[in-house]
């Protein structure tokens, strides 16, 4: 797992990547919550871990929130 911050018009949107091995392709993951809570974080470890282990890296983002 790697976490980095991208930069867009100055505001920071944090990002983790869980890699896996062969890497298939990538899977984006936005939060879900309304735009007003959620992390990046909080989708469960066994989906992350069913993703990965089939080959896929995943990578969480957050974005802006209300």
């Amino acid at each position: 797992m790697e976490t980095f911050t991208f930069t867009f018009d100055g505001t920071p949107i944090g990002a983790t990547l869980h890699r896996a091995d062969g890497g298939k392709g990538t899977i984006l993951y936005y939060h879900g919550g309304g735009l007003i809570y959620g992390s990046r974080d909080d989708l469960p470890q066994p989906y992350v871990e069913a993703i990965t282990r089939r080959g896929y890296h995943l990578l969480c983002l957050d974005y802006l929130l209300a």
